[in-house]
């Protein structure tokens, strides 16, 4: 008995057309303001516990800096300095660009003098690729 040719080039096409839907579906989700401030918590809480990777995970750099120097530096500038998540705020967003900022306030901790602690507010740069933002430190590169 011989099988129906058009049926398994049908069945191939429908295949074809999935994956394509499927590896096209990131390339259409948007910027939002909420996602945003979602990714700029996550990311600020990780660096404040020490969690290196989880904060690298979020870098927009990661090919000019290797993880190993990232977390390095970050170690060590971190534990003179140990800072505080405070707040989020005021995402804003270009959607053609997928550039945006947040607005970041942070409690850093001194040691000395008796422990004291002052609150820093600062605009953080973030850039949207690939369906996620990511944090953008050094946005004078390219992307």
């Amino acid at each position: 008995m011989r099988k129906n040719p058009i049926n398994r080039r049908s069945w191939l096409l429908v295949f074809v057309a999935c994956v394509f839907v499927t590896a096209c579906a990131g390339a259409f989700v948007k910027p939002s303001g909420d996602t945003l401030v979602q990714s700029a918590k996550e990311y600020w809480e990780a660096r404040s516990k020490g969690d290196w990777a989880k904060a690298y995970s979020f870098e927009a750099h990661q090919a000019e800096e290797p993880f190993a120097e990232y977390s390095t530096r970050l170690a060590s500038s971190s534990g003179k300095l140990p800072l505080e998540l405070m707040s989020v705020s005021n995402p804003m967003f270009e959607e053609a660009t997928g550039i945006g900022k947040v607005e970041v306030m942070l409690k850093l901790q001194f040691k000395y003098p008796a422990r004291g602690s002052i609150k820093q507010k600062v605009s953080d740069p973030w850039v949207f690729k690939n369906g996620r933002w990511y944090h953008d430190a050094r946005p004078e590169m390219k992307h």
